[in-house]
């Protein structure tokens, strides 16, 4: 008898064929998950190493102000911080611009690019965005860079994103706000595995990290210029009582006086005044370390102190963002409610029957930065503080 072969029937078939279709669907859809996740890995490394790049070259911006910006050339028109001329169109914040295509989407910093400090601050920048944007160009003012993959970056500082960066939105760029602490976005171009674009979408990060690390520096160059100018008038003091008549005064004329003025004297280089010696009434060999004629400008007063207590770094004349700061003598002399508009008016030299005079302890002075000096204005401890002697 001959054997009839099997085969597979239509139902078989059908069923084998659907088993294969689930399958190969199943492979395509953890294919495109797989490159799904590659891509969101990639989107994810840009975006978190440009946020470091960003904060790395704010910092190293900062720390190039410090050092370009805090030269104060005299006394009476001397301005520094980011009101120096030469630093008034620097910005630690980059700004974006797109005219066309991928190719003409930059991002620039306007600088000081020049000297040394300049040139390191040059290479940091470069070397920060080396694998996010290209160099396009660099001059002595302004450094380019090639992003194209952004579609643009903005700043939030309270009242929603735009262009302007936090120090040219605020005061003509005078200053930057320690305590108005910005969000960044970026609008990244996101693509397709074959290259073409899907849609944009949105990074945000904040500076909250690394303007907090600038407040605690703002923090202890005020703590330290405060400290140095009580120790200071409490070493007069005590020299001085220890000084009697007849070469000196009366100890009770000493506790009235405020010795913290000679921290002020007219000529930053003086180095430590000396002890008083009466010449009749007063003290006329410390006329030298007493001012008796204000400066028109607060500059002096920072290059007094700066000279007597820092050795001359004029690092201490701006807070940890760049911002001037400035100290106002005496601070019972403002009847008004802004420091920065208060005349000073020098007090007495030392002299007998100082006690028995207009100017009377207790006395402080009030350290502030740029925009922080009305007392209307709740303060920070990086914003404005006050010594007590």
């Amino acid at each position: 008898m001959k054997k009839s072969k099997k085969g597979f029937t239509l139902l078989e078939l059908g069923i084998s064929l659907g088993l294969i279709a689930i399958i190969y669907i199943s492979f395509l859809e953890g294919l495109s998950s797989v490159r799904e996740d590659a891509r969101t890995a990639k989107e994810i490394s840009y975006y978190s190493n440009f946020e470091q790049a960003f904060k790395r070259t704010f910092i190293a911006s900062l720390d190039a102000a410090e050092q370009k910006c805090t030269q104060i050339a005299t006394d009476n028109t001397g301005v520094w911080g980011w009101k120096d001329p030469t630093c008034k169109n620097s910005d630690p914040f980059p700004v974006f611009k797109a005219t066309g295509g991928a190719k003409d989407r930059i991002l620039y910093w306007d600088f000081d690019f020049t000297g040394t400090v300049g040139l390191s601050l040059r290479n940091t920048i470069k070397t920060s965005f080396h694998n996010i944007c290209p160099l396009v160009s660099e001059t002595g003012t302004r450094l380019t860079l090639r992003c194209s993959n952004l579609l643009n970056l903005q700043y939030n500082v309270g009242s929603g994103y735009t262009a302007a960066t936090p120090k040219a939105a605020l005061g003509g760029g005078l200053r930057i706000d320690p305590i108005m602490v910005p969000s960044v976005r970026l609008r990244y171009e996101r693509h397709s595995t074959l290259g073409k674009v899907i849609k944009p979408v949105n990074f945000d990060f904040t500076m909250n990290d690394v303007y907090t690390l600038r407040q605690v520096y703002s923090r202890t160059k005020i703590n330290q210029i405060r400290k140095s100018l009580f120790q200071f008038h409490k070493s007069q003091i005590f020299a001085e009582i220890g000084n009697p008549p007849a070469s000196g005064l009366h100890s009770m004329d000493d506790e009235f006086i405020p010795w913290f003025w000679e921290a002020f004297r007219p000529a930053a280089s003086l180095g430590s005044p000396p002890l008083c010696v009466l010449s009749g009434a007063s003290c006329g060999n410390l006329s030298s370390w007493w001012r008796t004629s204000v400066p028109l400008t607060r500059g002096g007063y920072m290059r007094s102190i700066i000279s007597l207590f820092f050795s001359g770094d004029t690092r201490f004349t701006v807070d940890g963002f760049g911002n001037t700061l400035y100290v106002y003598p005496i601070a019972s002399q403002c009847t008004t409610t802004d420091f920065s508009t208060c005349v000073v008016t020098a007090p007495p030299m030392p002299t007998k029957s100082y006690v028995t005079g207009s100017f009377r302890p207790p006395y402080s002075s009030a350290i502030y930065i740029e925009g922080y000096g009305s007392k209307t204005t709740t303060p920070s401890a990086y914003t404005r503080a006050y010594v007590a002697y």
